[in-house]
Parts: C-alpha cells; structure tokens; sequence
C-alpha cells in the first residue's frame, strides 16, 4: 500500500494519505525573516510621515491628493475656480464645505478633477445664485457625485433643461433646499453668511439681479459674494442695509466683471481690499470691462482674474487674507 498517494480534497489542494494525515500536527513557529522584518518597518515609517508629517509626503508626490485635513486648523481657504466665462466658488474648513455656483456644462469635467484633487467627498452648503448656465451649467454633477446636504436657491425659474436638471437632482438627493430670503442667516462652524440680496419679488426676466448676494464672515474678516447681481439689486442692497453691514474685506466682483455690475456706489461702501474676477481667457463679452478696472484701481482695490492666472486660491485665519502661491 502507497501510503505517500496524495488525494485532492475539496479545495482542489493535494494532501497526503490517511496515515499522513492522522498523524498529530506540532505546532509551527512564525519564522521572521529579514525582507519581511524590512517590509514591517517601511510600512510604519510611512504611517508615522503620514499621520506626523503629511508635508513631506507633499514635497515628494505634489499631483497626490490632498484631504481637508490639509486646512490648518484655526483657518480656511478661498478657492475662485478658473471654470473659464463662469462662476464657481469654494470656501473650505475643517468644520466642512461650502460651494457658490457650478460652471458651465462644458466645465464639468475640469470642475471635478479639482474637486477630487483637493478630496472634496461632500457639500455643507451649495448656494447656486441664479439660474444661468455658466453658475448652474454643473449643479447636476455636484448633484450625483458628491453628497450635498443644504442648497440655497433663488426664488425663481428658468425654462432651459439645465434648470430643470438642477432641480431634479436636488429632488432625487432629498437635499435640504432653502429659497434666499435677504436677512437670513445661516452658519457652519465659525464661518457665517447673511443673505443680502435678492429684495424684490420680480425684476422683469433679468435673472442676473436674482442672484443670491452672501456676506460671508470668519473671524474679523468678510467676504462679499455676489453672483451676476447687476446696479439695480446693489442699489437695493445700498437702501436696505447700514454701510456698516456692508463692509468687506473680499469682493467677488459681480458678472465677471461687467460694467453692469460694481457701481462706484457699491464698490466705496462695500470698499474691500482684495477682488477676484472670475472670467474666461478672451470672452466675446469683453469681461472684465476697462471700466470696472478702473474703478478697483481708483479704490485703490487689488484685484485678481482667473483669464489671467486661473485658479486663486486665498486663506484666511480671521484677521488676514493671504493669496497662496
């Protein structure tokens, strides 16, 4: 009798006979060897870098993914995303994320990558200030791709596809939807937004002066967020609310800069020191109009433009607001 004949058992594994296998079985001892024993401890060098030392980790791979975690504590970032002739907004801290507007359809794409390069997983807040293509052209994307808890939407309606896509996600995602209403406030953390604007019920299908206008606050610093809000809204924010309400550090400059927007008036009570000037590189419209330029530069405004620089990021820690290289 063969008794080395081995057998295939059920896992398709050879084993030896029944005298082998009936044989007691000692017990082994775990040899460690010297790759393993290397492998173990590269393994915990780069979990202590990565919990201790995550700059390091940036130096040696900048195109990775970077998590919130990367905003300092006790801060939070600005981001004017170059979206091309659109607007898209992305305020960001470690108590979560806000976003104002969307782009364009044709910016989905390019808006996403950016999302996902800074790991953004979900929105506290998403504020689509009017319904236009180029600030809601991407609210379905944001929709499906990333969990959105609260949306402020002006009360008004548009007869074009992308709104209604708009609206049937928002439906779909079950998203809490507030309608702006101006005076309102809303918080998250430490950052606070009132709603300014809009303060009439009907502006005679000028869906620019619709636009949601949000004064955010951190700390001692502001921010004044204005969509497409043309004169005629900014006259009504002007007869509405103290000029000391109004005042800001930061100016989103309102229509990419258009000479419809930003009136003297406007920009003296508002008086910031810092604008951004969200427009694509040679428009048709000839965004941001010589006009405009000139009044930021007569206030003595620095500005920047996303045609000329793309993407800008700023932080803040509620007392300064710093451009990041």
């Amino acid at each position: 009798i063969n008794t080395e004949k081995r057998k295939e058992n059920s896992y398709g594994v050879f084993a030896k006979g029944d005298c082998m296998a009936n044989k007691k079985r000692g017990k082994k001892r775990v040899k460690i060897t010297v790759p393993s024993l290397i492998v173990l401890l590269v393994l915990v060098a780069v979990y202590i870098v990565y919990m201790y030392c995550p700059d390091i980790l940036d130096k040696l791979n900048p195109g990775a993914k970077k998590d919130n975690v990367t905003v300092t504590d006790g801060e939070i970032e600005i981001h004017i995303i170059d979206v091309g002739q659109a607007d898209c907004i992305l305020f960001r801290s470690r108590q979560g994320d806000i976003l104002f507007d969307a782009g364009t359809n044709a910016s989905e794409k390019q808006l996403k990558a950016y999302l996902d390069n800074l790991n953004v997983k979900e929105f506290k807040y998403v504020i689509f200030t009017h319904p236009h293509e180029d600030h809601i052209g991407g609210a379905d994307m944001i929709l499906n791709e990333y969990k959105v808890e609260k949306a402020i939407i002006p009360d008004v309606e548009a007869n074009t596809k992308t709104y209604d896509m708009m609206i049937k996600g928002l439906d779909e995602k079950n998203v809490d939807v507030y309608k702006a209403e101006s005076g309102d406030k809303y918080s998250l953390g430490d950052i606070n937004m009132k709603i300014l604007a809009p303060n009439s019920k009907e502006y005679k299908n000028n869906l620019n002066n619709y636009s949601v206008v949000v004064k955010v606050e951190y700390g001692n610093n502001s921010f004044m967020m204005t969509g497409d809000a043309e004169t005629l809204s900014e006259k009504e924010i002007l007869s509405k609310y103290r000029a000391s309400d109004l005042k800001c550090d930061f100016l989103k400059v309102g229509h990419h800069g258009s000479d419809t927007s930003t009136s003297e008036e406007f920009l003296n009570t508002v008086s910031p020191s810092i604008a951004a000037i969200s427009c694509g590189a040679d428009n048709k419209y000839g965004h941001p109009c010589t006009v405009t330029l000139e009044k930021l530069e007569k206030a003595n405004v620095r500005y920047y433009r996303t045609d000329k620089e793309g993407s800008l990021v700023f932080k803040c820690d509620g007392k300064t607001i710093e451009k990041k290289q």
